[in-house]
């Protein structure tokens, strides 16, 4: 009889102990996926003020021309035009602190799936991290487009008059362009992963209690 009562305490303890466990993933997947919703409105905050920014660079070159004309006013650190660049430039900075965050937070989501904690929906995080990843993608390939267009204007505002302006202004405009449609398509998968991430959510608030 003590063994059998002995057995059923053990077996009791266990049960407990599990759950504390499975508790502990799901606090933790639930405490992830709300920094990773703050890290996101951040980011698209980020990215709606890049967008602004980089519509308004052709027409920041053209007033400074019509009030400076030939060389503009960039060489002087003055004008629209140098205020638009410095903008860009930082959000360069701020933009790769967020991709930092991004990654962290992606690899933190994957690691709590991987534990396969039974009352976390792990397919619907693995989900999450993976849309986080494209996000992560899309990082990568409008920084490296912001990175290249800012040293190509700094280059050649720097050095006006030239002969090939308007060839240079060309390839800052296509390279805008490449840069205002990446940063759509981020945004794109920014709600739709902030979509999964209060699905997600919805489901395990109801499971919690």
């Amino acid at each position: 009889m003590k063994r059998i009562t002995s057995f059923i305490l053990s077996a009791f303890f266990i049960l407990v102990l599990a759950g504390c466990g499975i508790t502990q993933e799901l606090d933790a997947s639930l405490s992830a996926t709300n920094d990773l919703k703050k890290e996101l409105a951040t980011e698209k905050k980020q990215i709606n003020r890049l967008i602004d920014l980089t519509r308004q660079s052709k027409n920041a070159f053209d007033d400074d021309l019509k009030e400076h004309p030939e060389s503009g006013l960039y060489q002087t650190n003055e004008g629209k035009l140098y205020t638009n660049v410095q903008k860009r430039l930082e959000l360069i900075d701020q933009l790769t602190e967020s991709q930092k965050n991004l990654k962290k937070a992606q690899k933190n989501l994957t690691n709590i799936a991987k534990k396969e904690a039974v009352d976390v929906d792990n397919q619907k995080l693995t989900l999450i991290a993976n849309s986080i990843n494209i996000i992560i993608n899309n990082y990568e390939a409008f920084l490296l487009n912001l990175d290249s267009v800012t040293t190509i204007e700094d280059k050649l505002y720097s050095s006006l008059p030239v002969n090939n302006l308007q060839t240079e202004r060309s390839m800052i405009d296509r390279t805008n362009g490449s840069i205002l449609l990446n940063s759509d398509e981020t945004l794109g998968n920014i709600d739709y992963s902030l979509e999964l991430i209060n699905n997600f959510q919805k489901e395990a608030s109801v499971t919690k209690q």
